[in-house]
């Protein structure tokens, strides 16, 4: 071991982190380089460690640790590294697929092209290449002397700088990415939930989010939605969408329907703009809660073809709403909808507590097809009636749909009993609410999910 410190504690963490995270046994089974397995623990114990001093010895290994230590692209994430399991270890996976990249490459460009052209090699010939190579390496393995040469030739040494540094931006994305998706609504690591999640859940999470541009575009969303509804819940009475009656104002989101459709005609759009910059449009009356919610949360989130295009932002939204409840300890019902529900994506988290692979599920989730409005609110109902009192529904759709007189009465019936709330969040550029006003306490037309209005939703 090239090591000059060796270190029990830290050579046992190693050996369960290679229990949990299969990436290294691939990359041993892929690159079959003598020691492979001996360079993978010494830079996880390095970067684990903080130790990076070497003892000098006439070995590969020895030569690539040298190498890699004095890369600036390993100089960056070492400090950071030191007493992070995930980040050790994710540096180390990607590291050590660059270095099995690199080595493939030079002992390809190494061997002569025509090598199958000479002469077949006598028996002696191939009984003394043997002994020559008893330490296990290949005939086409290189010799510690012929590696440094290589870090010696400019093209070879800025061909490995170059993929260094390339999977250092991959190793800080999937970082980053996963204390977005961890860290629940707290502004940091140290703070949040991330770093109570089991270390190989978080090692999963990140081996998906490195094989899934979509989940890390997701995961950059969420973040950006949770930094959101931290502030917008950082007073202690929050304001909630349940009709108090009615005053005048000019907050466009409280605007009674009357007015949208007053703002749309034209006979009449003129009056709603000065009564509107005067402040005298009707609205509704905001109540103030001064207590959580005990209620469940239900989200019931339309997945028709029209909105695959906002679907990464969407559900980067859904998860901020799912840190909401898992900090409030509150139930979390996801609902995915479509011309149907997608019964076997809906998914139930009892006091907002779930799993790694249920978070994934949630990003996973895609229906397709048209539009039913009345399937998804049927199925709330049913965790209505199981639910405690006061909780909330986030209704979010582009589309407009046909819901039955009968229906409306039935589910407003139980929504009153239970004391539920319903807020409408209509996304895209459909400017008719059609019957939402009807279950809905609010409707709110937002043209994406980072319009400002959408926020009322982190305020539940």
């Amino acid at each position: 071991m090239p090591l000059q410190q060796e270190h029990a504690q830290v050579a046992a963490q190693y050996t369960r982190i290679r229990q949990q995270f299969p990436k290294f046994d691939e990359l041993i089974a892929t690159y079959d380089y003598p020691h492979f397995d001996t360079l993978i623990s010494d830079l996880w114990q390095a970067l684990y460690s903080g130790e990076t001093t070497l003892i000098e010895e006439d070995s590969v290994n020895y030569v690539l640790l040298q190498q890699l230590f004095h890369s600036e692209a390993f100089q960056k994430l070492h400090g950071n590294a030191k007493g992070n399991l995930l980040l050790a270890t994710l540096t180390t996976w990607r590291f050590s697929y660059v270095t099995g990249e690199w080595l493939k490459k030079m002992t390809d460009e190494q061997t002569p092209a025509d090598v199958d052209e000479q002469p077949a090699a006598s028996e002696e010939e191939l009984d003394y290449e043997a002994s020559s190579n008893s330490s296990g390496a290949g005939s086409d393995t290189l010799s510690p002397a012929e590696l440094a040469t290589l870090f010696g030739d400019a093209e070879a040494l800025a061909a490995w700088q170059d993929m260094l540094d390339e999977e250092l931006q991959e190793v800080e994305e999937v970082s980053s990415n996963v204390d977005e998706l961890l860290r629940g609504l707290a502004p940091s690591v140290g703070a949040g939930d991330a770093g109570k999640v089991p270390i190989q859940e978080q090692l999963a999470l990140a081996a998906e989010l490195a094989k899934n541009p979509e989940l890390q575009k997701i995961a950059e969303w969420a973040g950006r939605f949770k930094l959101k509804a931290r502030n917008a819940r950082k007073t202690k009475q929050v304001r909630t969408i349940l009709k108090q009656g009615m005053t005048t104002g000019n907050a466009a989101e409280r605007l009674l329907p009357i007015e949208y459709l007053k703002s749309e005609a034209a006979e009449s759009k003129l009056d709603f703009m000065h009564r509107f910059a005067e402040g005298r449009t009707l609205m509704y009356d905001y109540k103030k809660r001064t207590k959580k919610g005990k209620g469940a949360f239900v989200v019931c989130y339309d997945e028709s073809g029209s909105m695959q295009e906002l679907d990464v932002e969407g559900k980067g939204f859904v998860l901020a709403l799912l840190a909401i409840a898992k900090k409030e300890k509150r139930d979390f019902v996801f609902i995915p909808f479509s011309g149907d529900v997608g019964y076997s994506d809906v998914k139930v988290f009892k006091k907002g507590r779930y799993s790694v692979r249920d978070m994934l599920d949630v990003a996973a989730s895609y229906i397709g097809g048209g539009t039913n409005f009345e399937a998804p609110l049927r199925e709330a109902m049913q965790h209505l009636e199981k639910s405690a009192k006061d909780g909330d529904i986030v209704f979010i759709t582009d589309g407009m749909c046909h819901i039955s007189d009968d229906f409306i009465a039935e589910f407003n019936a139980l929504k009153d009993k239970k004391q539920f709330e319903m807020l409408s969040l209509l996304v895209g550029y459909n400017k008719h609410e059609g019957l939402l006003p009807a279950v809905s306490e609010l409707v709110l037309k937002i043209h994406d999910f980072e319009d400002e209005q959408g926020a009322v939703a982190f305020t539940l």
